[in-house]
This record gives structure tokens, C-alpha cells and sequence, in this order.
């Protein structure tokens, strides 16, 4: 399984943009000059949910100006879950344009290994475990995601081999990709990766998670 995610994270090309899309989506640059978080150093993964006013397409569309790789299996796709892995050097940028509503919170996945969530509420769920491993290509970082569906009674398990220099950005989606706002119903991810103001009886915005390995440096 290791191997053959391997081969998913390194071989896949960078998304195309519909035709359908409004506007030409330009390419995001790497020279923010203010970090949008501080960075933290050691061994394992930091994580960052940021709480977007984007909505779904405007999220969508801000994945693919990161010129990242889609790794989203359709079992994820279907859940209503994209995963992209994108370079750090764009992850400050990228996050901007997900338009958050203050700085992210951060967290820490470090030892032991046990499964942490990452999202959740009663619609379902969505999970995580890292670790360290040692290949023939040098250090990496396992990721391993679990997407719980109580209603449906599943469970997608998916996994992913990180090189140094990648993050994960765990988005929600209704299903498609990229969303173009057709009306299409929710799904368990776009229900479960949001988030409200406390008073307010509708969702605010989109939640989107970041998973970015620190190799020590």
C-alpha cells in the first residue's frame, strides 16, 4: 500500500481547470512576504485548519492555482473529501485565497501514533495518524486518513507517503472536481468540513485542513 501511494503522490500531473470556469485561474507565487502562521519546528506533522469564507468552488478553484497534485481516490471523492498535495513554499498562499477569518489554529501529530480528529460532527468524521518512516528515496512521512460515515455505517481508508517538501490540504467537495456550483446536494465531507459562528443558524464557511510534515528542519 505504502509503495503504491508512493507512486500516486510522485507520478500524478497537476489538475487542469474546467473550461467552465469563470475567470483564468492564475498560478499562485511564493513570495508572501508575511507568514500566515508561525512555523513549527521538529519531527512529525503540523496541522492547520483554517476557517475560510470561500465557499466550495471558490475553494476548488484556489487548489488548482496551487499547481498541487490531486491524490483524492473516488472513495474520498464520493465521501465528499479532496486531497491535494502541494509544495509548503505555496501553503501560506494558497491559504490566503481560502479567505480565513483569522489566523489558523495549529496542532501537533508527534508520538505516540494513535488515530486523532481532525473533523467532526454528527454527520461523521474524519481521522489521523503519521509517522515517520526510512526509504530507499530518504525520510518520509506516512498519512494515513480515515473518512467515517455513521449513517452509512462506512469507512474510507486511505494513505499517503509524503517527501520532504509536500503538505496535504484535506478540502470538502459535493462530489466533484472541480465544483461548479451546479446545485449539487451535500455530501458527508461538505458537511463535516465546515464551520458556523457560533450564533448562526446556517454554515459560515468552508473548513480546510492542512497537514504539513516537518522532517527536523
Amino acid at each position: 500500500m505504502i509503495r503504491a501511494a508512493l507512486v500516486l503522490l510522485l507520478g500524478m500531473g497537476s489538475c487542469a481547470s474546467s473550461s467552465q470556469s469563470p475567470a483564468p485561474i492564475q498560478p499562485l507565487g511564493t513570495d508572501v512576504p508575511i507568514p500566515l502562521a508561525p512555523v513549527i519546528r521538529g519531527e512529525g506533522v503540523e496541522v492547520r485548519h483554517v476557517r475560510g469564507q470561500a465557499n466550495i468552488e471558490d475553494v476548488h478553484r484556489a487548489l488548482i492555482a496551487a499547481s498541487g497534485r490531486r491524490v483524492t481516490n473516488e472513495a474520498l471523492q464520493a465521501a465528499g473529501y479532496e486531497v491535494h498535495a502541494v509544495d509548503l513554499q505555496v501553503i501560506d498562499a494558497v491559504s490566503r485565497s481560502f479567505l480565513p477569518t483569522s489566523m489558523p489554529n495549529i496542532g501537533w501529530l508527534g508520538m505516540p501514533v494513535i488515530w486523532r480528529q481532525l473533523a467532526g460532527n454528527e454527520r461523521g468524521q474524519l481521522l489521523v495518524r503519521t509517522w515517520p518512516m526510512l526509504t530507499e528515496l530518504g525520510p518520509r512521512i506516512v498519512v494515513e486518513l480515515i473518512a467515517q460515515q455513521p449513517e452509512e455505517n462506512a469507512v474510507v481508508r486511505t494513505e499517503y507517503l509524503l517527501p520532504p517538501g509536500d503538505g496535504l490540504i484535506v478540502a470538502p467537495s459535493r462530489g466533484r472536481w472541480p465544483e461548479q456550483g451546479l446545485g449539487r446536494p451535500q455530501t458527508v465531507g461538505s458537511q463535516v468540513l465546515t464551520w458556523t459562528e457560533p450564533d448562526a443558524e446556517v454554515t459560515t464557511g468552508s473548513l480546510i485542513v492542512l497537514l504539513l510534515p516537518r522532517l527536523g528542519e
